[in-house]
């Protein structure tokens, strides 16, 4: 037998071999890989797929309500239909959004940038909102198709109704969706992305008791993400009622008297009783509706770019110069420390000079010699120019101080300021230099380095006409559960006396009575017929110089002040008004002040629940 011998070809065999190897590797590979998926990734699979056949659908609480002081409605809640998409039911989602266009009106721009907003707040499956509160008959049209558009859907939400409009903004407050570096604070931890919350006012102060409790409904969904089955079900908890002290009437009146003289600036109405507000204007406003249903970036910059700065609350955080309100102060200070007594007379030339500058008064000719009660009455700048060099900063301090000024009041509103009541050790510590004896005489009429707020200068003229009694300001009268039972009940909270006898207090009264209604009072234009108004004007420089306000540039102007109370022997209303570069006091401010007591004892008479 004989055998023949072939030398293997080594390129065939491996053109054999690596095929085989290859198909083996990869059959490895793909059992590895099933493997991975089925087993190890299995409860992750799962949840998304649940997650794509069951939805948890939100069901916001309906916020609490918030009622004026005789618990008539001022904000409650109305349905907002807004349209969103999810995005894991929608193939190609710039035809829905053109759809989405056509038949609801909304640019395909708003749209897009709505979405991508959304995206970048949300994970995957979650459904975004593109378009909030769209009126129903814009809407209608999308309704009837959206049986056939896969991912779309109309949600109805509650949202902010502002019965009265703009009524009182920076009192409400206003609705925003929470922020997501927000939500790393361990004050928000309770809060979750796409929850609203109040944003200042009683709606920020109030948010924990307002906003209730959020329900949901688990329902089944079809493979183009339309509701098929509700498996179950957790109904929203209602969230608590506020009753504010203000009368939405008063509150009405207040702020058409400002906007429609396009005057900025604030006014407040207070009882002296026990400091509740009963209402509380800054001006300009904004409609706080704007940002319930979602501001856009153009509406926000029309805001923000307002010189008149309509966001900012300037019963609270605007701080001026209090002109001659603050003779008050200087008057208190010269009556206890015994500089004066009720007759001493100083003399006014129409000019008082120090240390080589002469401190003009406003009225040129001079009031010639006159007591504190008079200097009260006309206003005489060079009397109190006189007295505060004689009294010097530090004991202007002590009394300033004692009325509440350098120091928050403790009002229930967030961004509250606390002025300035200046004195040696105040300047040291903040320009680290010292004072200098001719400041005292610009700070002895309210100029100079003086700063309140306007509920700052209107709590100091409250405890003056209570006879001496400082209270926290109150904003909210009781708390309310949904089915009307009281849960809390604010009382006034007493935080301090001033600092001046009874005595005092009597002198300082019959001046602020006199400006009002004796000849030569710069307040005349407030009288009112029976009710014994007590007053004080204030006109605060903006710039230092002898200049004639109304001929200066807007911004330049003075600012126009006007305090007063009623009545005289019982007070129970006490009114500020400050119009920012609104120029003499007693022109401009006073009768705006004169209008508010007469619409006050016009509604005391009337029932209005």
């Amino acid at each position: 037998m004989r055998f023949t011998l072939q030398r293997t070809d080594p390129s065939r065999t491996l053109r054999t071999v690596l095929p085989l190897a290859l198909a083996i590797a990869a059959s490895l590979v793909l059992v590895a890989r099933l493997a991975y998926l089925q087993i190890y990734m299995n409860d992750e699979f799962h949840l998304m797929s649940e997650e794509n056949r069951v939805r948890l659908v939100e069901i916001p609480a309906p916020r609490g309500m918030i009622l004026d002081r005789y618990k008539r409605v001022v904000v409650d809640n109305r349905p907002s239909f807004d349209v969103t998409v999810s995005e894991d039911f929608i193939t190609d989602m710039d035809e829905t959004i053109k759809t989405i266009s056509s038949l609801t009106g909304v640019p395909e721009a708003v749209i897009t940038y709505n979405l991508n907003r959304e995206r970048s707040k949300y994970q995957k499956f979650h459904p975004l909102t593109v378009i909030s509160d769209i009126p129903l008959d814009q809407a209608a049209p999308l309704i009837t198709h959206l049986f056939r558009m896969s991912g779309v859907a109309m949600v109805v939400r509650p949202i902010r109704d502002y019965v009265h409009g703009p009524l009182a903004p920076h009192l409400f407050g206003h609705m925003s969706e929470i922020g997501g570096k927000e939500l790393e604070k361990k004050e928000f931890s309770a809060y979750k992305m796409g929850d609203i919350i109040g944003r200042g006012g009683v709606e920020e102060t109030w948010d924990e008791d307002l906003r209730g409790a959020d329900g949901g409904v688990q329902v089944e969904v079809d493979s183009t993400g339309k509701e098929s089955k509700v498996l179950g079900e957790l109904k929203p908890i209602a969230g608590n009622n506020l009753v504010l002290t203000i009368d939405w009437e008063l509150q009405e009146f207040a702020r058409r008297l400002m906007e429609d003289r396009k005057y900025a600036g604030a006014i407040i109405v207070m009882n002296p009783k026990n400091f509740e507000v009963l209402a509380m204007v800054s001006a300009p406003g904004f409609d706080p509706a704007l940002f319930a249903r979602g501001i856009t970036p153009e509406q926000w910059e029309e805001l923000t770019a307002d010189k008149r700065h309509p966001l900012e609350d300037k019963c609270i955080s605007g701080q001026y110069a209090p002109g001659s309100t603050y003779k008050l102060i200087t008057a208190s200070a010269g009556l206890e420390e015994g500089v004066i007594d009720e007759e001493t007379e100083l003399y006014c030339p129409g000019s008082f000079s120090y240390g080589g500058a002469v401190f003009s008064c406003y009225k040129t000719g001079g009031h010639g010699r006159l007591s504190i009660h008079r200097a009260i009455v006309e206003s005489c700048d060079v009397f109190f120019y006189r007295l505060g060099d004689k009294l010097g900063i530090d004991r202007l301090a002590v009394y300033g101080s004692g009325y509440g000024f350098g120091r928050a009041t403790g009002i229930s509103i967030a961004g509250e300021k606390p002025g300035i009541c200046p004195s040696t050790a105040w300047k040291r510590d903040y320009f680290g230099i010292p004072w200098f004896p001719g400041e005292t005489i610009s700070c002895a009429i309210g100029q100079g380095y003086n700063l309140v707020t306007p509920l700052q200068l209107l709590c100091a003229f409250c405890a003056l006409a209570n006879n001496g009694t400082l209270y926290e300001p109150r904003v909210a009268r009781e708390l309310l559960s949904p089915d009307g039972t009281s849960l809390e009940v604010y009382e006034s909270k007493k935080t301090g006396t001033l600092p001046v006898s009874p005595e005092t207090i009597e002198i300082i009264k019959k001046g602020l009575f006199g400006a009002v209604n004796e000849p030569g009072g710069t307040g005349w234009q407030a009288r009112m017929e029976g009710k014994d108004v007590c007053g004080k004007t204030g006109t605060a420089q903006v710039i230092s110089g002898s200049f004639v306000s109304k001929y200066l540039p807007y911004e330049l102007r003075d600012h126009a002040w006007f305090v007063c109370f009623a009545p005289l022997n019982d007070p129970e209303v006490a009114v500020v008004v400050l119009v920012e570069h609104g120029g003499f006091g007693g022109s401009t401010a006073s009768p705006l002040a004169g209008s508010i007591l007469k619409k006050y004892f016009t509604l005391k008479g009337r029932s209005r629940r």
